[in-house]
């Protein structure tokens, strides 16, 4: 692994900072990268979302989007190195990913391995283009961690299947079109086999959205009820009862997604340590928070340089695998723990919370984020199960729920 730039790596990088320099949506966009946290300079979700899709189109008619993909699905063919060097340079305009992270860095892979080629000429160069968003639908009110635990139906009709059932914490599902689930087709088999990877568009009879209103006050997750969805046998990725293999396609990419491009508030707790009070200190100057801005550093660190190995792996054609969960587990919990440091260090500030102070709306915010980016993607006891079970070869934990699913109990109902 080598963490300094080629001489064509440095020309590429150069490049990159001409295209975004010309280009990107300067005028737009201001202070993104200082805000990532806050959700601002954005006045809504719909103006948030036309910008951002309005830059993904200047990416990809200039060919700087999707850079890995195979060129036949909208990409580049690059390598995935390059693609880091784009994304490090493109950092001020980190929010205006993030319509489209699910879309390319979750499903995309998924569909590259398991859909037609047909299916991979239809989506693929949509979604590089910013013109379509897909959601993920795999959680439900009692399958969050456990998730072979799915108990939405799908049930076997003529030319496909119909669907029923709840899921929920499904991101950006209210302005997505199209939606990849993970269903149940065998109640008779363990749980782990009896599995269905299907997709569909969010506007199909059945499918009703409910956004989920956060501490925040915003609402990026949502319900999805599916009441006798119909899908037809076409939109069955990987085979009836292969399902688990395809999501774990699915979540291995989203480790690696949400690891390597999610922010952990490392700028913005230094800046903020930097910044003098109305006596003139600093409280950086205190050595107690000098440790504490180390400790997060060295994590930032290990984290990226972890993401470049892994990288430095896929280049050479291997998969993401169960490892990507540490760069999600560390910087996750780092982010709550720097944000909750930062309101500390605001101290009344941060209890008025005023709408013209950035800071303290900012560390608020990462706080609200820190707590959901610990849930999405597997929560850290399932991050620590993966990474001791299949890293480090520790045996695995006792599961009482091996025999056919259909004899798994459920939770009483409540009185």
């Amino acid at each position: 692994m080598n963490l300094h730039d080629t001489p064509e790596q440095a020309a590429f990088r150069e490049r990159a900072r001409d295209f975004i320099r010309e280009h990107a949506p300067w005028d737009q966009v201001q202070q993104a990268r200082r805000l990532r946290f806050a959700g601002k300079p954005f006045a809504d979700e719909a103006d948030w979302i036309a910008l951002s899709r309005r830059w993904q189109q200047i990416k990809h008619a200039h060919g700087w989007a999707c850079l890995v993909w195979p060129r036949e699905c909208g990409g580049q063919g690059l390598s995935p190195i390059e693609n880091v060097i784009f994304q490090q340079e493109e950092q001020d305009f980190v929010e205006l990913n993030g319509p489209f992270m699910i879309s390319q860095g979750f499903i995309a892979p998924t569909l590259m391995s398991f859909a037609s080629e047909a299916q991979q000429r239809e989506f693929l160069p949509a979604i590089a283009r910013g013109d379509t968003v897909w959601c993920q639908m795999f959680s439900e009110p009692g399958a969050g961690s456990d998730l072979a635990g799915v108990r939405t139906r799908a049930e076997r009709v003529a030319g496909g299947w119909t669907l029923k059932g709840q899921k929920v914490w499904t991101s950006g599902a209210h302005y997505a079109a199209w939606g990849m689930a993970l269903v149940r087709t065998d109640a008779d088999v363990v749980k782990h086999k009896g599995l269905t990877m299907v997709f569909m568009k969010m506007d199909s009879p059945g499918i009703t959205v409910r956004p989920i209103e956060e501490l925040s006050g915003h609402a990026h997750f949502n319900e999805v009820f599916l009441d006798e969805v119909f899908v037809p046998d076409a939109q069955v990725l990987g085979g009836v009862n292969q399902g688990w293999s395809v999501a774990l396609t699915t979540l291995m990419n989203e480790r690696m997604t949400i690891g390597a491009s999610t922010p952990m508030g490392i700028e913005e707790i230094f800046e903020l340590a930097m910044q003098p009070d109305a006596d003139g200190r600093r409280p950086i100057d205190s050595e107690s928070v000098r440790m504490k801005l180390a400790e997060w550093h060295t994590k930032d660190c290990g984290i990226r340089y972890g993401v470049q190995r892994m990288l430095t792996a896929i280049a050479a054609g291997a998969s993401p695998g169960p490892e990507a969960s540490v760069g999600k587990l560390v910087g996750a919990n780092a982010t709550q723990e720097i944000a909750a440091f930062g309101l500390d260090l605001l101290g009344n500030r941060a209890l008025a919370q005023a709408d013209g102070d950035d800071a303290a709306y900012c560390f608020h915010w990462m706080f609200h984020f820190g707590a959901l980016h610990r849930v999405e993607g597997g929560t850290d006891e399932i991050m620590r199960n993966v990474l001791a079970e299949r890293v480090l070869g520790l045996p695995a934990e006792h599961r009482a729920d091996k025999g056919p699913f259909r004899d798994v109990p459920t939770a009483p109902p409540a009185a």
